[in-house]
Parts: C-alpha cells; sequence; structure tokens
C-alpha cells in the first residue's frame, strides 16, 4: 500500500492530520479525540520525512510512558504495519525498536522512512517550563509535541521549542510544532491562550510599536502558518458513549471543571470571585477549629513571624501571612 494511506479518523481528526500548518494547538475536553489523531500524526511525520527527530515532550518519563509512548509505538504503530504501508523500495517498521538510551536514560525508536533513511523517536521530559531553555539549548528536532501543556504555566517552553525546530537536513516547511491540551485553570490568561486565540488574530495596527518591519513580517508568517482545532466530545466519533458518559458524570458536580473539562471552554478568570471560588477548598485551606464556645479549646495554629511567599523559580507567585491580631505583618 502507498504512503498515501489514511488511518480510520474521525472529520475533525483527519482535518488535522491533513493540514500543513507549521503551529498546531489541539484544544477540547477529556475523551474528545485530540492525542489520538496526533499519535497518527507522528507516524506519518516519521514514515514521509527523509530525515526526522521527532520529540514528544511530556512533564515527566513516568507520564509518558504511562501515555503516549506506548500508544504511538505500540496499538498505533501496529495499526500502520497491518495496513502495510509501504513505498516503492521500502517498508514500513522499526530499525531499531524502542529502548531507553543506556547514557541519557531517555526513550528512544527508530524507524525506516518512505526514502530509505532512519527517522527517530524521543519521549522528552520536561517538569517545568522555565528548564525548557536549559534542557534544550544544544538540540535539534524536526518535530516537537507539547503533550497536555496546560500544565506548563509559562510560554517559555513555546518559545523554546519553536527555537529548536532546525534539524539539519530537514526543510523548514516539513517542520511542524504541535500542542495538545485541555484549557487551562487559568483560562484566558493562559499563554497558549494569548499566543493562539489573541496575538494569532492581531490586526497590525495591534502591533507593538517597538517592532521593525522585519519583526512584523516575522510575526505575520507565525499568524499564516498557525492554525487551532478545537474538539469537542461529538467529534470523538469513534468513542464508546459510556465512556464519554462517564467523562460528564466526573465533573458534574463542579461547574468550572465540567465546563473546561466536558464542555472544553476557556474560562475567563480576571474575576477575583472566579478565582476564589475555584481553588478554595475548605477540607484543604482551613486548619484548626475555633468552633468552641471557649477560645482556651480553640485548635489554632501557631502564629508566623513573617510574610510566606510561594515561587515559581524567581517568581513570587503568591504572598500570604498568619495574624490572629497580636502581631503586624503589614
Amino acid at each position: 500500500m502507498g504512503s498515501k494511506w489514511r488511518p480510520p479518523l474521525s472529520p475533525k481528526q483527519l482535518a488535522q492530520f491533513e493540514s500543513q500548518k507549521r503551529f498546531q494547538l489541539l484544544c477540547g475536553p477529556k475523551y474528545a479525540g485530540k492525542t489520538y489523531g496526533l499519535y497518527h500524526s507522528v507516524l506519518r511525520d516519521l514514515w514521509n520525512s527523509p530525515k526526522a527527530r521527532f520529540g514528544i515532550i511530556s512533564r515527566t518519563t513516568r507520564a509518558g510512558t504511562t501515555g503516549i509512548w506506548p500508544n504511538v509505538t505500540g496499538d498505533i504503530f501496529n495499526q500502520w504495519v497491518d495496513a502495510g504501508i509501504c513505498s516503492e523500495d521500502f517498508h514500513f517498521g522499526w530499525v531499531k525498536p524502542p529502548h531507553t538510551d543506556a547514557v541519557t536514560k531517555i526513550n528512544r525508536a527508530i524507524m525506516r522512512n518512505r526514502f530509505g533513511g532512519e527517522s527517530e523517536l524521543i519521549l522528552f521530559p520536561i517538569d517545568r517550563a522555565e528548564d525548557a531553555e536549559e534542557k534544550m539549548f544544544s538540540t535539534e528536532f524536526s518535530h516537537l509535541w507539547i503533550s497536555e501543556c496546560q500544565y506548563y504555566e509559562n510560554r517559555s517552553i513555546f518559545d523554546t521549542c519553536r527555537a529548536q525546530l532546525r534539524l539539519i537536513g530537514t526543510r523548514y516547511e516539513d517542520q511542524r510544532l504541535y500542542l495538545d491540551m485541555n484549557p487551562a485553570e487559568s483560562g484566558i490568561k493562559h499563554w497558549a491562550y494569548e499566543a493562539f486565540y489573541s496575538e494569532r488574530n492581531w490586526t497590525p495596527d495591534q502591533f507593538p510599536e517597538h517592532w521593525n518591519e522585519g519583526t512584523r513580517k516575522a510575526f505575520t508568517e507565525f499568524q499564516n502558518n498557525s492554525a487551532v482545532f478545537e474538539f469537542s466530545l461529538l467529534d470523538n466519533t469513534y468513542a464508546d458513549q459510556r465512556q464519554l458518559e462517564n467523562v460528564m458524570a466526573t465533573y458534574a458536580n463542579d461547574p468550572d471543571k465540567y465546563r473546561r473539562f466536558v464542555l472544553g471552554e476557556w474560562l475567563d478568570t480576571s474575576s477575583d470571585a472566579l478565582i476564589l471560588k475555584s481553588s478554595f477548598d475548605r477540607n484543604i485551606h482551613v486548619v484548626g477549629d475555633a468552633s468552641h464556645p471557649n477560645p482556651d479549646d480553640w485548635e489554632v495554629l501557631a502564629p508566623a513571624t513573617g510574610i510566606r511567599a510561594k515561587r515559581s523559580g524567581k517568581r513570587i507567585e503568591l504572598l500570604g501571612g498568619w495574624d490572629p491580631g497580636s502581631l503586624a505583618l503589614w
């Protein structure tokens, strides 16, 4: 069978599978079929490139090896083998099956491509967005996939990945950066929303004034060469209906999570009331018991002597203090 074989995909999955855009964001609720279509995109890109190095970025090796990695290299790979994918002279298959590199401890696999060359697949763990530049600084890839990017809190991982699409011997127009996610807890403040929903639709009069003509041209190229694929539960036409109903039932008692994980909606978190409503949990955030009428029997924490800070790298995300009335913290 020729290299133009199309796997069994839903219409939305097939639209993404056939897209030629360099930057692709796949967004929607859980179990909407986003990642399933991307599994096939991985093998298609490895097969159709004379030379490819495809990196799948997951937060941890454990997360990748219990999800994406065995699916791509197992069931989905076997579908392509069973379909008899081949070119005139070469058959789809492994040159070196999936394995853990003895030196780097990174999961790798090498497969034959339709030109007779070798294409490499790598599972590349990056826990925090802030670590991306250091871990990827000297790397070269033809394709990258940022998995579950709602958990990466700033866009440094996106910007770093864009810079690493530079594998020598691959054409610019064949390089791809994929991102998949559920709508993030931070809602429309998340960097992926800003990049793919807001900035992608900027008009030239919205460009920063300090940009020169070259920067404006480069940014316009990003706008023209990026795409958003919004999935819903109805787009997963091959799903077991009971699985879809299970997703609905799971989040039925949490309105915000229902909107994100079932309806696939981006929340507007600009309201402080919404943030407190979605994040406050009495079981977690209330410590002690002051319900007894005698204050001597109250269970309270000992007061701190200063302000506490929650940090992300060098950035302070939250300041807090504890003051029962005897200490002045501010």
